[in-house]
């Protein structure tokens, strides 16, 4: 941490917090941690674990990076420390196992204390209070010789303390969150799609989301005139709304940078469970710096003014349509909040505030020398996609992979992706790297298999971003179909042949060549190619699982996902992890029945009928030891009766899984993807997970993971560790 020198122990701000908190919480920490460096102030950070996180965790990657790049310096052990100001955050961390933590704290002697407060006392969520404002006040008073200002970041906790009755100092002013205004703005000067773009990010937990059907859909409507677009998980409202809306796509926390996800709606709509309380809600700031027009409670007048729209879910249909049909009124309002988020929300203001409360820093407001942020970008727009949406060929028949040669040899096997069906296909003999598609598919209506492949193509867009894609369908009508689900802005980069037989290397090599079918320019609406739906139609997300996923009722299923999603890599012995593996795959015992389970793609089992079996995706990331995992997953399977698997595995390890029974979906080997998009390889596991749990709807997702010998030892979450 820090040398012995007195001038090394002196800090201008000494931080805090439990560094463990998900979302808010670290964002802003780090904002402000980033703030004072470029001010020149020289930080340090102090760990203080929250009870309200009963188990263990890593700390916030965001945290980790911050360390790692030199804005801010761990102080950690039973040392002192100097600091003009010390600014804690989350008032939970002075509760009584400060006094009682296993880890030293280390004793800080401030100039200056500042509580920022960004949890309310209790809301009608916690069985009990979060925290007590008087037992709080007297610890942090007594920990640091004076008396704290309390340091509210909004208006809904400052009433909040205000009504507790509880004499404290509290601040004259908010102290609000803050952002990098420079980093979330976003270049606009089109509506993103053809219709209104509705989208939303925060954590997926139930708090975040409406409480109501009624309140659901009339803020994130189930309209093919809208798209609704999720990040950070859309399980609650459909635990609530019993199925998924067609217009809806969702994407994991945190697997796409969330200015990224922003750059692609016109409208940031966030409205939440009214047992929540809020105490800032920095994600409609993010918002607001992006230019996308956000629609939110009432409440947030007070925060944001004339930033955002206010209302409540009923409003948003006729707050976007208004928006929507005058692009004047809606720029206007973009370019408010805009303004509005770098006025009052910036780095300079929290300049200002840390200046007025201890000066100038210390070495004279020179900016600290900051490592650059380890954060490499996809490279985008340098690969090509070839997407084979062909009607599948009698089954035991060889896929012919012809055109992907002509495609790799023409282009180069480093740039290119393709995404064929799976089955007759010799891996090692396609150029350039693969994703397959699911056997399963085989079996499926037309209509079925057509949707699944739309939805299949967009995220291969959206994933892979590539420079072109060439898309092979059995006719004109087929290719139409397919390009309309796209985006707007991503159909002109696709190309499709007149004719596969004609498919050589000069027209690939020519964006205008007269063999390209020049889709992009006959495109129909897709209402009109696909017919509008019944409002309550069975999910079209959920069909591939249909046949095979067990019929419970939310609540239980709910139970059981809570269940398996956090089971724990056993770290004591390969016997004790071997039974922590069995339990987790073991949990749900069968009730009868003794049926033959026919899968979608002509595996058999024979065992308790697969409605009263939980399903469960099973992620195997490593290629040299898939198959003595698939193995184990199978034989585990068969002895115990207790669940159904289905997979996601590397594309090469696709045929082993088949010969399981497995329903298979696919993805890119990291030295595969690295080889064609540079960084980001994490990221698009979690996002193919994503993507395979919204189709299957799987009751726990488990990572296989393997010992020395291949052999099964521990399944827990693929990325817990």
């Amino acid at each position: 941490m820090t040398g012995d020198g007195a001038g090394e122990s002196r800090f201008d701000v000494v931080m805090m917090t439990d560094c463990r908190f998900p979302g808010g919480n670290s964002s802003s920490v780090v904002e402000e941690i980033t703030a004072q460096a470029r001010a020149g102030y020289r930080t340090g950070l102090v760990h203080v674990p929250s009870p309200i996180l009963g188990r263990p965790r890593r700390f916030s990657s965001k945290i980790v990076e911050a360390i790692e790049s030199g804005a801010v310096e761990l102080i950690m052990g039973d040392v002192e420390v100097e600091s003009a100001l010390l600014l804690a955050r989350h008032p939970t961390i002075f509760s009584d196992t400060v006094s009682t933590s296993a880890q030293p704290v280390p004793r800080i002697r401030a100039d200056k204390v500042v509580l920022a407060v960004n949890q309310v006392p209790t809301d009608d969520r916690a069985p009990r209070p979060y925290y007590d404002v008087a037992e709080v006040s007297a610890r942090v008073n007594a920990m640091f010789a004076q008396e704290a200002v309390w340091a509210p970041i909004g208006p809904r906790v400052r009433d909040a303390l205000e009504s507790s009755g509880d004499v404290i100092s509290l601040s004259q002013t908010d102290w609000v969150n803050i952002i990098d205004v420079d980093a979330w703005q976003v270049e606009r000067e089109a509506f993103c799609s053809d219709r209104p773009v509705l989208g939303r990010h925060s954590r997926g937990h139930w708090s975040k989301w409406p409480s109501t059907v009624a309140e659901t859909l009339a803020a994130y409507p189930d309209d093919p005139r809208y798209r609704v677009r999720v990040l950070g998980g859309a399980e609650a409202p459909i635990d609530v709304l019993g199925y998924t809306p067609r217009n809806w796509t969702s994407e994991a926390f945190d697997s796409v940078p969330p200015r990224d996800f922003l750059a692609g709606v016109d409208f940031f709509v966030y409205f939440h469970h009214p047992g929540l309380v809020e105490a800032f809600g920095r994600v409609a700031l993010e918002a607001m710096a992006s230019g996308a027009v956000c629609i939110v409670p009432p409440y947030m007048r007070r925060i944001f003014g004339d930033g955002c729209r206010y209302g409540t879910p009923s409003d948003v249909r006729t707050i976007v349509d208004d928006l929507y049909g005058d692009p004047q009124k809606y720029w206007a309002q973009s370019e408010l909040g805009a303004r509005i988020a770098a006025r009052d929300f910036s780095y300079d203001t929290h300049r200002r505030r840390v200046e007025a409360l201890i000066g100038e820093p210390s070495n004279g407001g020179a900016p600290r020398t900051v490592a650059a942020r380890s954060s490499p970008r996809q490279r985008v727009g340098e690969s090509e996609l070839v997407f084979d949406a062909r009607f599948p060929r009698a089954r035991g028949a060889r896929v012919s992979t012809a055109e992907e040669d002509v495609v790799s040899a023409a282009l180069g096997a480093d740039r290119v992706l393709s995404v064929l069906p799976a089955g007759g296909i010799d891996i090692a003999s396609v150029g350039g790297a693969v994703e397959l598609l699911p056997r399963a598919l085989d079996g499926l209506p037309i209509d079925q298999r057509r949707a699944y492949l739309r939805r299949r193509l967009t995220t291969s867009v959206e994933v892979h971003r590539p420079r072109r894609v060439i898309l092979l369908t059995d006719d004109a009508a087929s290719a139409n179909v397919f390009v309309a689900a796209l985006d707007p802005a991503d159909r002109s980069i696709v190309r499709v042949p007149l004719s596969v037989n004609d498919l050589e290397p000069s027209t690939i090599a020519d964006d205008d060549h007269p063999a390209w079918l020049g889709v992009e320019t006959k495109l129909v609406s897709f209402d009109e190619q696909v017919g509008v739906r019944p409002t309550r139609a069975i999910p079209e997300t959920t069909s591939l699982g249909a046949g095979f996923r067990r019929v419970v009722s939310r609540a239980e299923s709910a139970v059981k996902r809570r269940q398996f999603s956090w089971v724990r890599s056993v770290r004591q012995g390969q016997e004790r992890a071997s039974a922590a593996a069995a339990r987790a795959l073991d949990r749900a015992r069968p009730s009868g029945g003794g049926a033959t389970v026919t899968w979608p793609d002509g595996g058999v089992r024979t065992h308790s009928t697969p409605a009263t079996l939980p399903l469960n995706l099973v992620v195997i990331t490593d290629p040299g030891r898939a198959s003595k995992l698939i193995e184990s997953v199978a034989r585990r399977q068969l002895v115990s009766g207790a669940f159904e698997a289905v997979m996601l595995v590397p594309a090469s390890t696709e045929p082993i899984a088949s010969r399981y029974g497995f329903t298979t979906e696919t993805m890119l080997e990291h030295d595969e993807w690295k080889r064609l998009h540079g960084p980001g390889w994490a990221a698009y596991v979690r996002r193919r997970t994503s993507d395979f749990r919204r189709e299957f709807a799987p009751s726990a997702l488990l990572c296989a993971v393997a010992d020395d010998d291949g052999a099964l030892v521990a399944i827990g979450d693929p990325f817990d560790s």
